[in-house]
């Protein structure tokens, strides 16, 4: 049994290095807009078992009403530690024996990458980011195999703490899963290669309103659907 643990900061607290680029409300859309994103294609998955929602945001509360996935409150700010107690829930009150960690800012992920995944999982396998710095994402058999580390630079850590543990983890580069969005640069670029998706159109909505912004989306496809509130 495979389930996904979403972790997800909230709208009112993520993203706050895009604060010169975005309003607050724009920073608002643009993390709930990825958030629908991964929920969009997780949904799709037909290898998962179930996805678990992972947050002390209401918001992301009743979003996970009405999309039918579960939900698990996060009792502090760490996100190892998040992961970590709604991994344990999972394998204690559902007997999950898999947990793929996937935040909730990597807009572009696809059904095909998340059973790419799972297709040739043993104990571990972990998805890099871009630079081989952080984690974006992570299968774990059982849940919780080794201690988590998220601290932006935990890559190479949990490959290290997988292997002191006695596991050989499996590192699959993914390119969808590799791009988080951690700056404008990035948000820019989810833009440019989905158009179409959830996380662009919340970047287009921000950009009518200001001409900066604006400036930034020449070139960039638009469509006419409106923006999720």
């Amino acid at each position: 049994m495979v389930w996904a643990v979403v972790p997800f900061k909230g709208v009112d607290r993520s993203k706050s290095r895009l604060a010169p680029h975005l309003s607050s409300d724009g920073r608002r859309r643009l993390s709930r807009a990825m958030l629908e994103d991964v929920l969009d294609s997780l949904a799709d998955c037909t290898t998962l078992d179930g996805v678990l929602l992972v947050s002390a945001c209401r918001t992301a509360r009743a979003l996970a009403g009405v999309r039918g996935v579960a939900f698990y409150p996060d009792q502090g700010d760490d996100l190892s530690r998040a992961v970590g107690d709604a991994s344990a829930y999972l394998k204690t009150a559902h007997g999950v024996e898999t947990t793929f960690f996937v935040p909730g800012d990597v807009p572009l992920v696809t059904p095909q990458d998340v059973e790419s995944s799972i297709r040739g999982h043993r104990e571990v396998t972990i998805v890099p980011d871009s630079r081989h710095m952080g984690t974006n994402a992570m299968l774990s058999t059982p849940p919780n195999a080794f201690p988590l580390r998220f601290n932006g630079r935990s890559f190479a850590v949990h490959l290290q703490l997988a292997r002191q543990g006695g596991i050989q983890p499996r590192v699959l580069e993914l390119p969808n899963l590799a791009l988080d969005v951690d700056s404008f640069e990035d948000a820019l670029r989810v833009a440019a290669l989905a158009p179409g998706s959830r996380t662009a159109r919340a970047m287009r909505s921000s950009s009518s309103t200001d001409s900066t912004l604006r400036q930034s989306f020449a070139g960039v496809p638009l469509d006419e659907e409106p923006c999720p509130q």
